[in-house]
C-alpha cells in the first residue's frame, strides 16, 4: 500500500511539474492570446526591416532561459501573411507556427507574400504554464511604397497621344538634331540629352501644327498618331526620323519629359530650318511657256 500510495503521489507531482510542451501545439498555435503582457527578458529580431515581395527572412528569439512554448506569427493588416519555414518539431497553424524552445536562442525563417503593399508585424508567444501567463515581442518589417516610374502610372499609347498640360521648359534637360537644315525625304538624328532617371519621353514633329515625317520603328518605341514614346533608362537617347517627301516650312521636333502621371511635364523643342531655294533663271517661268512665247523687249546684238 505504501508503495501504491508513493507511485500515485509522483504521479500527481509529474502532472504539476510537466513542462508546457506537453500541451497540444496544434492548439496553442491557433489560440487567441489575451492578457499578453511585454517581455523584458527576451527579444525578437528580423534579418531586414525593409519589406520586399517573396523575400526571406531569418527571424530569431533570444533570452529564453529554459524550456518554453513559442508561437510565432507574421500579420498585415490583422491578417496572417506570408510562409513559415516547415521544420522538425514545429507544428504549423493557420496562424503561424508553434514549437518548443530548448536553448536560448532559436532561429527559423518566414518568406514574405508574392505580392505586398503594406507592413507586416511579427509576434513572438512565450507561453509559461497553461498559456495564460503569456509574454509578447513584436517586429515590424516596414513596406515603403516603390516611387511610381512614369511609364507605369499611365498607358504609353495613352500619353502618347494625349496633348500634355502645364508643360514647363526643361532646364536639366536638351534635344538636338543632325542635320539641321530641312530637306525632303532625309534621315535625321534626334538625342535627348540629361535623364537622370527612367521617364516617358515623347517625341513629337509637327509642321504649321500638323504631324510630319515618320518615326524609327524600334522595340520598345510605342508609336501613335502624334508621335512616338518609350522609356527613356540612360542618360542619352537617340532615335531617327525621316522628313515627309514634300516640304515648304520649317519642322518643329518636341520632347516631353512626362513625371508621375504626366500632370507634371517638360518640353523641350528644336527646329529644323527649311531654307527655300533661290530660283535660277530657268525656273523663273515655265521652260515650254517661255519656248512658245513671242519674245518681247527683243534687240539685236551687236556682236
Amino acid at each position: 500500500m505504501a508503495l501504491i500510495g508513493t507511485a500515485a503521489l509522483l504521479f500527481v507531482l509529474g502532472l504539476m511539474i510537466s513542462p508546457v510542451y506537453t500541451q497540444d501545439l496544434s492548439t496553442q498555435c491557433g489560440d487567441n492570446y489575451t492578457n499578453v503582457i511585454s517581455s523584458t527578458n527576451f527579444g525578437l529580431t528580423v534579418s531586414s526591416q525593409n519589406l520586399t515581395a517573396n523575400t526571406n527572412y531569418t527571424v530569431t528569439v533570444n533570452g529564453l532561459n529554459d524550456t518554453k512554448t513559442v508561437i510565432l506569427r507574421a500579420q498585415s493588416n490583422n491578417s496572417p501573411v506570408g510562409t513559415w519555414q516547415n521544420a522538425t518539431g514545429v507544428t504549423n497553424c493557420s496562424l503561424g507556427i508553434a514549437f518548443n524552445a530548448n536553448s536560448t536562442t532559436n532561429t527559423t525563417n518566414w518568406t514574405s507574400p508574392g505580392s505586398v503593399n503594406s507592413s507586416v508585424t511579427l509576434s513572438v508567444y512565450i507561453l509559461n504554464g497553461t498559456g495564460t501567463n503569456t509574454n509578447v515581442a513584436n517586429v515590424t518589417i516596414n513596406y515603403v511604397a516603390p516611387t511610381p516610374s512614369s511609364n507605369t502610372t499611365e498607358n504609353v499609347t495613352t500619353l502618347c497621344n494625349q496633348n500634355p498640360i502645364n508643360a514647363t521648359t526643361a532646364g536639366n534637360f536638351t534635344v538636338t538634331v543632325s542635320p539641321q537644315n530641312l530637306v525632303a525625304n532625309t534621315s535625321y538624328k534626334v538625342t535627348v540629352n540629361g535623364l537622370n532617371d527612367t521617364k516617358t519621353v515623347i517625341l513629337r514633329a509637327q509642321l504649321n501644327n500638323s504631324s510630319v515625317g515618320t518615326w524609327q520603328n524600334a522595340t520598345g518605341v510605342t508609336t501613335c498618331d502624334l508621335g512616338i514614346a518609350f522609356s527613356a533608362n540612360s542618360t542619352t537617347n537617340t532615335t531617327n526620323w525621316t522628313s515627309p517627301g514634300s516640304v515648304n516650312s520649317s519642322v518643329i521636333l518636341s520632347v516631353y519629359i512626362l513625371n508621375g502621371t504626366g500632370t507634371n511635364t517638360n518640353v523641350a523643342s528644336v527646329t529644323i530650318i527649311y531654307v527655300a531655294p533661290t530660283p535660277s533663271s530657268n525656273t523663273t517661268g515655265n521652260v515650254t511657256t517661255l519656248c512658245n512665247q513671242n519674245p518681247i523687249n527683243a534687240f539685236i546684238s551687236l556682236k
